[in-house]
């Protein structure tokens, strides 16, 4: 089987090569942690065009609408959108660690990023999208149009499926993603199906006017020997998210390995929160009154570059130490509910023992963290059943466990297990409907309802 990349300069050749009927596997730029570009595995599993989306001509600007918002399309990664944003003096709820990411592919993973705490999902900011079908014909979708009074449903067969999928997702309504797509509004089509249904082409997304924001960065003791003190600001915060935009962690492993102009305290995990500068002193106070423990030696401000650099320096070392190891990425991206906080640690810290080098990072607020392995090829295969037995776990827990990065080709077995009859179900009709030739990304997680 073979693999060829396909690298698109203007919509209208991607348009044409929709056309040619051939199977394909949307990608941006290259950032991706859920397909593995540089190993056999891609080849050994496709036979598919690599369309590489990256080069598409960027546009971003500023819409009139009854909400603030920006329209963007094309190769537009998050560094552009916030730096474009920032330039109008606003602001972008929602982002990724990896700014260099593109904006359109994380619509179609339903990237979450960071400020989700106080912001909600970027599933949620999204305002209207276009998508191209596998005719090479563009189509709008508006968030404001519910999804059962799309023609796709208007049959008593389709809105009774979309109806019991709903159903299923009810528990997962405060969750960031579920183990499956949304499909409550027009736009949750292509939120989260990973270019199965179809190519977002553009998309409007909610901002606002910017803000002074300042941090507050917590020291803990490693979360390995006492997690007490975690969990006690966990649940504070809690009750923070009107006033704190961002709840993140880096635990003292992550921070070891980075450069001391980056970081050089290596001993203390910490938990820091993005806040407007105007609450800065009043969310202290809270923190002081509420967790005693904590102290000026023990809580301090922080500016927005020193948490950038030392944010997007843990993520990148992983993927540098994996590229050095040669082995692709092995780490996870559960989030469970407030109440399984506690049993997630517990979990992480079993495998922080089993003696192969690790990491634990991410949205803390949102009992959202990423455990990363930082395996030798030797251990890979001991590491992934530690995750099959951790992944059991979490489905007994009604948890998600890729509420952030997407399935794609490397955790697919994993993900088929949070798939029952009705969720199945729904996959085929849309890809039926939407997909019937099944030419997008033909491995995806999709594959398996048409077997």
């Amino acid at each position: 089987m073979t693999v060829k990349k396909e690298v698109y300069h203007q919509l209208d050749e991607l348009k044409q090569a929709l056309r040619k009927s051939r199977p394909m596997l949307f990608v941006g730029s290259g950032t991706s942690t859920v397909i593995p570009f540089h190993s056999d595995e891609l080849n050994q599993n496709s036979e598919v065009v690599l369309a590489d989306l990256s080069q598409l001509p960027i546009k971003i600007e500023s819409i009139d609408s009854e909400e603030m918002a920006v329209r963007l399309s094309g190769g537009t990664t998050w560094l552009d959108l916030r730096e474009f944003a920032n330039l109008d003096n606003k602001e972008v709820l929602t982002w990724p660690t990896e700014e260099l990411a593109l904006v359109l592919a994380g619509l179609a993973t339903s990237a979450t990023g960071e400020r989700c705490f106080g912001y909600g999902t970027l599933r949620d900011q999204v305002l209207a999208l276009r998508y191209l079908d596998s005719e090479g014909v563009e189509h709008r979708l508006d968030s404001k149009k519910k999804l059962i009074d799309h023609s796709l449903f208007s049959s008593s067969p389709a809105r009774e499926w979309l109806s019991r999928y709903q159903e299923t997702y009810r528990h997962y309504q405060s969750f960031k993603n579920a183990p499956f797509p949304r499909l409550e509004k027009e736009t949750d089509l292509m939120i989260g199906f990973e270019g199965q249904l179809g190519v977002i082409t553009e998309a409007t997304l909610k901002v606002q006017a910017k803000a002074s924001l300042t941090y507050l960065l917590i020291e803990c003791p490693s979360w390995l020997e006492d997690d007490n003190l975690h969990l006690k600001i966990f649940e504070v915060v809690q009750d923070l998210r009107a006033r704190v935009s961002a709840c993140e962690f880096l635990d003292s492993q992550s921070l070891s390995y980075l450069p001391k102009e980056t970081w050089n305290q290596t001993n203390k995990d910490v938990i820091y929160l993005e806040l407007k500068l105007h609450d800065l002193e009043e969310i202290y106070e809270v923190l002081l009154e509420r967790l005693p423990i904590l102290n000026e030696n023990t809580v301090f401000q922080v500016d927005e570059i020193k948490i950038r650099n030392l944010r997007m320096a843990v993520p990148r070392m992983v993927a540098d130490l994996n590229s050095r190891n040669q082995v692709t990425k092995l780490g996870t991206d559960i989030q469970v509910s407030e109440k399984d906080f506690s049993k997630l640690l517990s979990e992480y810290r079993t495998l922080a023992h089993r003696g192969v080098r690790f990491v634990l990072f991410g949205h803390f607020g949102d009992a959202h963290l990423h455990f990363n392995y930082l395996a030798t090829r030797e251990q890979r295969e001991s590491c992934l059943q530690d995750f099959e037995t951790l992944y059991s776990r979490v489905r007994s827990w009604k948890a998600s466990p890729f509420a952030e990065h997407g399935i794609g080709l490397l955790k697919k077995n994993y993900i088929k297990n949070f798939h029952d009859e009705v969720q199945l179900e729904m996959f085929r009709y849309l890809k039926t409907e939407l997909d019937p030739k099944n030419l997008f990304f033909p491995q995806g997680f999709m594959s398996g309802a048409l077997k």
